[in-house]
């Protein structure tokens, strides 16, 4: 048989036997590229079955562009960890996947609640669902995949070649496990962060922070500064940025309350390091640990006007927040309908003026843009919200402000019922004055 061309978007699907929906959690399911194993932790089977096969589905494995062999097979998690028989073998194609700068859709993109004009423009199309963007002062953006390739968009097109590739990122079906933030002296030393989640080679996961220098769009001089093993992929990108202390900080979400409150994890902590991965002097109990996200924290930054950092996310009780991190008695659920948090950025220029000190959250189950105003003679206080791009777009899954005045945004569609041919988009939104 001829191989499958695939381009590793895709789902793979199977029959799997069992007693009953009971037996299928004690499963955990694998695809062998090549003869090697990956856990396939975004599996997910049909609860119900009139023959005794539950049709279960997978996102594809991570493998290289060219010819692979794809196998499946069933662990039994009983304490015994027996492994079932491997399927017959699939010979695929992966393909390499096309991604390219669009030139066109440029529209109006309506009107704000204080009659600013918006116009959004559309950079490129094609990518997998994005998870992070980061924009350098020379208008570079960079753009972290759901399959660990770090994209350069570059004077209106995307360059052929990755910056990095991270070649053990965890996947999901739905959402990138990468966070990418810039140092703040980015334009002198080059320096780039990276937080993601990888396998580490015995089914299981490491929570990972990465210091990298990028020389002419190529990222090198790869330093692990940080390493946290978990049981469990987040179902949420982490986050990460450099504060104005100099410090980095970094946020990994934890799937549950119990795992978030436990000091014997960092996942659902607020971290803060140094950029060599060392605790900080000044961190009270000298632990990276400085607290606690109460819930899933979707994205951080600064508000230019106090200095203080600030978190987005959703608690446990399933209610959108903003919280900022000094002030905890300032946590509050001011949103009218669902956000679902990802990703944070303050608009700390005046280029569009009613943006100054405004905040910025790529709602992801929301699909829109929040926007965040607060109270001029109180900062800390939120003075109202509105959505933008409302629906337009899909799933948002990161947002940043650029050094031209712009705010850079990334879908998440890929993967989901909102999945289109085109792919994901990287978006420009600007004032239309």
């Amino acid at each position: 048989m001829a191989p499958i061309s695939i381009t590793g978007t895709e789902k793979i699907a199977w029959d799997q036997p069992a007693d009953d929906a009971n037996q299928l959690a004690r499963y955990r399911y694998f695809g062998y590229v090549d003869g090697a194993p990956q856990l396939l932790a975004d599996a997910m089977c049909d609860g119900s079955t009139s023959t005794g096969l539950f049709l279960c589905a997978a996102g594809v494995p991570h493998m290289s562009v060219g010819l692979h062999q794809l196998q499946l097979a069933a662990q039994e998690t009983d304490g015994l960890q027996r492994l079932g028989g491997l399927s017959a073998a699939l010979s695929v194609n992966l393909i390499a996947r096309k991604i390219s700068t669009a030139t066109e859709r440029i529209s109006r993109a309506g009107t704000t609640s204080d009659g600013i004009p918006l116009v959004v423009e559309t950079l490129a199309i094609g990518l997998t669902a994005p998870s992070a963007l980061g924009t350098a002062p020379d208008g570079r953006v960079f753009i972290a995949e759901r399959d660990g390739r770090i994209l350069v968009w570059e004077n209106g097109q995307l360059l052929p070649r990755p910056a990095f590739e991270l070649a053990d990122v965890a996947q999901t079906s739905e959402t990138g496990l990468v966070g990418i933030a810039l140092h703040r002296a980015f334009q002198t030393n080059g320096r780039i962060f990276i937080a993601y989640t990888a396998r580490d080679g015995e089914d299981g996961f490491v929570n990972r922070v990465v210091r990298l220098r990028d020389v002419k769009s190529s990222f090198g001089q790869a330093a692990v500064i940080l390493e946290d093993r978990v049981r469990a992929a987040p179902l949420r990108p982490p986050r990460i940025g450099l504060g104005p202390d100099g410090a980095v900080y970094v946020m990994f979400p934890a799937n549950d309350q119990s795992t978030a409150e436990s000091f014997a994890s960092y996942t659902g902590k607020i971290l803060r390091i140094n950029e060599d991965g060392t605790t900080p002097r000044d961190n009270p109990g000298a632990t990276p640990i400085v607290a606690t996200a109460d819930g899933v924290a979707g994205g951080l930054d600064w508000q230019p006007a106090t200095g203080q950092l600030w978190l987005a996310g959703r608690d446990w009780q399933g209610r959108d927040f903003v919280k900022n991190l000094l002030l905890k008695s300032a946590t509050t659920s001011p949103f009218d309908s669902m956000v679902d948090p990802s990703g944070v950025t303050f608009y700390g220029s005046r280029l569009i003026r009613g943006f100054a000190d405004n905040m910025f959250i790529g709602a992801l189950a929301g699909m829109h843009i929040r926007r965040v105003r607060f109270n001029r003679v109180d900062p800390g206080h939120v003075e109202g919200t509105e959505r933008l791009l409302d629906g337009q777009y899909g799933r948002i899954s990161s947002v940043v402000a650029g050094p031209d005045g712009a705010l850079y945004i990334c879908t998440s569609n890929t993967g989901t019922a909102l999945a289109t041919a085109d792919g994901d988009r990287l978006l420009r939104l600007s004032s239309g004055s």
